[in-house]
């Protein structure tokens, strides 16, 4: 399995592609803490592309809690794959009498359609999609709501009349287009050659500093290194006002993080999550620091003038190669490194 991403939408910090119903991009209230509202009748959508996710694929699998306020007559797009030539590819749609279906693009045919009824007006549900590009009867679309599988489609055309060569950038919602009034929580997203097995329904949470880690050597915006996790710790969006910085290879900054609220069950995933800006002209990375009983570091990020989240997804806790527990997540830091 490749897993990709996991996003508990309480902030944009993960998202690189978005519109959200307000700006700056603000979390709404959902079903597990804060998500992201899509308004009915707006250009609203939220995306991801690298750097969290793979610069190309074709196989794809994504989950997300979705609560629907209104079934629109027109463009209910919910999950939308971008090429890389910019067009949309593949596109499953919410339909009026909560049926859904998939379409090849935006002018394409619609390949397949399931029983109406399958989601409830302003009740929150769990879908997720398997989706396979292929510009020749090759592909896949897949379907399912609250654990079971309503629309199984194999062995189809999934390109748009436009083919591109790979998928780039998914959409919940879709840009340039109204879509149905929704609320959205609790995302993961597989990606690779082929789609993964769905992972279920999951609920995310998101964990904010709340101590020093093994190293404070980063230079915050208060004008020292004491006590950097309290300028890091906001929930929401990010306020850039405050921070830390760093510029000599090797070092820390590492962070103590809240404790899970769930105290039984099975932990499918890590997501590591830092926000960074390049000030100064030249190159500038860094990496993002997984901490357990050993540090794990992320490949090298390279920062740009304009902020980007950059993620660093651990399926396995990489001390012991195995699931996670509970127990291995209250005892992790997150944190980076100039490199």
């Amino acid at each position: 399995m490749t897993l990709m991403l996991i996003d508990g939408l309480e902030d944009s910090t993960t998202a690189g592609n978005m519109n959200y119903a307000s700006s700056p991009p603000q979390p709404a209230p959902a079903r597990n803490g804060l998500g992201y509202q899509l308004n009915s009748g707006a250009s609203h959508y939220v995306g991801w592309s690298t750097p969290q996710l793979l610069a190309t694929a074709l196989g794809w699998t994504i989950g997300f809690a979705m609560k629907a306020s209104v079934f629109s007559s027109t463009a209910n797009y919910m999950v939308t794959f971008i090429g890389d030539n910019g067009i949309a590819q593949g596109i499953f749609i919410l339909n009026t009498d909560a049926s859904i279906s998939f379409k090849r693009g935006t002018s394409g045919s619609i390949m397949g359609t399931s029983a109406p009824g399958i989601v409830q007006l302003n009740s929150w549900c769990y879908v997720e999609v398997q989706y396979l590009y292929a510009s020749t009867n090759t592909g896949t679309a897949i379907v399912r709501v609250n654990n079971t599988v309503v629309l199984t489609l194999t062995n189809i055309n999934t390109a748009s009349t436009s083919p591109s060569t790979s998928i780039q950038t998914p959409y919940l919602g879709y840009p340039g287009s109204a879509n149905q009034g929704m609320t959205v929580d609790d995302v993961y997203i597989c990606q690779g050659a082929t789609p993964d097995p769905f992972l279920g329904d999951i609920v995310v949470e998101t964990l904010y500093p709340n101590g020093n880690g093994t190293k404070s050597q980063w230079q915050g915006s208060d004008g020292d290194n004491t006590n950097n996790y309290l300028l890091v710790n906001e929930v929401g969006y990010p306020n850039t006002s405050t921070y830390t910085k760093d510029s000599v290879i090797g070092d820390q900054d590492m962070y103590a993080l809240d404790n899970m609220k769930t105290v039984a069950g099975q932990v499918v995933g890590v997501c590591h999550v830092a926000y960074a800006v390049k000030t100064d002209s030249g190159p500038a990375q860094f990496k993002v620091v997984s901490h357990g009983t050993a540090d794990t570091k992320s490949p090298n990020c390279a920062v740009r003038t304009g902020s980007d989240g950059w993620t660093f997804t651990l399926a396995q806790n990489p001390d012991t190669s195995a699931a996670w527990t509970i127990a291995d997540v209250n005892n992790l830091q997150s944190g980076v490194e100039i490199s």
